[in-house]
């Protein structure tokens, strides 16, 4: 479970720090990206791989020839990954565990990256909300430990602090299932 503020880089570290490298060292990755679209993620990658911009790649605005020359290069690598994403947003988190579950039982996948909890409904209804991200933190790791893959992470946004404090595991959204299920929790 990696956790921080909204806009802290969660999904940057996500796509540079594991999709990428995974991917590129021949893992079949699936980036469940309830937040980007397909090509928004394949950009970043892409940005990512070629050392350039993200922004200038996502407007088209690569102006000198080594830019474009580094953003084809690191397309024609990211195209010869097993790298997938879905970015349909799930109806609960039982229908994304199943759309996982399908997915891995069709294609050997060693990372499985969740972007990210506060999308997922958890289908219980209406109630108190730490139920819910406890019922969703809980619902994934399960998921997880089926199948085998490698690695499952989810990506959340931490509960409202004040900007002076020094978060701890318990501010991370699901905490209490987190602690229970996940093997690591970062912020």
């Amino acid at each position: 479970v990696i956790g921080g503020q909204s806009g802290g880089g969660k999904t940057a570290f996500a796509i540079s720090g594991l999709v990428t490298p995974a991917a590129i060292g021949g893992s079949g990755v699936l980036l469940c990206s309830l937040e980007d679209s397909a090509v928004s993620v394949a950009c970043r990658a892409i940005a990512d791989l070629g050392n350039i911009s993200n922004k200038q790649l996502q407007r088209r605005d690569i102006s000198s020839a080594r830019e474009y020359g580094e953003a084809c290069a690191a397309g024609k690598r990211l195209a010869g990954t097993e790298l997938y994403v879905i970015d349909t947003p799930p109806e609960s988190v039982d229908s994304l565990c199943a759309q996982i579950t399908r997915h891995c039982n069709e294609i050997d996948t060693s990372l499985v990256v969740i972007d990210f909890m506060q999308y997922i409904s958890s289908g219980l209804g209406r109630g108190n909300a730490t139920a819910h991200e406890d019922h969703v933190v809980k619902t994934i790791a399960m998921m997880a430990r089926r199948l085998k893959t490698t690695a499952t992470v989810l990506l959340t946004q931490l509960r409202g602090i004040p900007d002076e404090q020094e978060p701890t595991p318990n501010d991370i959204r699901g905490s209490k299932s987190a602690r229970h299920f996940a093997h690591t929790i970062a912020i």
